[in-house]
């Protein structure tokens, strides 16, 4: 096991919450039950002290951050929120940069697949489809735990879908829908939060004015009633 410290590829904030002490116990209930459907926050704490809830979420970028704020803010129970970012994290990863995966085999046989041979990940319920080198396996864990041990080697193209940056052949604007090409000749669409990211992290693309996906610093700042 190695210990070492990186900085969040994203935009990763600890997101703490004050309640209106008028709200209903089913106005409360909305609110925390609409916090865990929103895709960038990955878990939520009710506290007890100065805020009301903590969340912690990962945003692909600022526009997602201020959409994702204003929807909160909408709900009319939010007396006062925090934003902190993540400037760092400390991680723990295996030496051996490799996942061992079980290959059918009914004696449990193992193959080792070496982190850089990935070039595509879809998710596929609790499992994860794994294809490297022309073979694919499946694979009991989360996308998140996956992205974040591959880290810099991939690239998030929608919700259920990582592909190694270099596995990315074109990138096109069709008919308002980004799509990304890939080397094995599939297709996958781009979302739309993910588009900007998928831009910058692509040496070649088509139909692509960089200065029109310029976004601003991110500014954080309570909203109060």
């Amino acid at each position: 096991m190695t210990i070492h410290s990186r900085k969040p590829k994203q935009i990763h904030a600890i997101l703490c919450f004050g309640i209106e002490k008028a709200a209903t116990p089913e106005e409360i209930e909305q609110f925390t039950t609409g916090l865990l459907e929103i895709e960038y926050i990955h878990n939520s704490l009710e506290l007890d002290g100065v805020f009301d809830f903590m969340s912690e979420a990962v945003f692909p970028n600022v526009a997602a951050y201020h959409d994702t704020m204003r929807d909160l803010e909408r709900q009319g129970i939010i007396r006062t929120c925090e934003a902190s970012l993540v400037c760092k994290e400390f991680v723990q990863e295996e030496t051996d940069e490799a996942l061992w995966i079980k290959d059918g085999h009914e004696d449990g046989t193992q193959v080792r697949i070496g982190l850089h041979e990935i070039e595509k990940i879809v998710a596929e319920g609790d499992y994860m489809r794994i294809f490297a080198e022309g073979r694919e396996w499946l694979y009991h864990c989360t996308l998140a735990h996956l992205s974040e041990q591959l880290g810099s080697r991939v690239i998030r193209l929608n919700r259920s879908t990582l592909v190694r940056s270099d596995f990315i052949t074109r990138i096109r604007h069709v008919r308002d829908k980004w799509e990304a090409h890939l080397k094995d000749g599939s297709t996958c669409r781009i979302s739309r939060p993910h588009v900007k990211d998928v831009i910058d992290h692509t040496s070649s693309t088509e139909d692509v004015d960089s200065s029109k996906n310029l976004i601003a610093r991110p500014q954080f700042s309570n909203f109060a009633r």
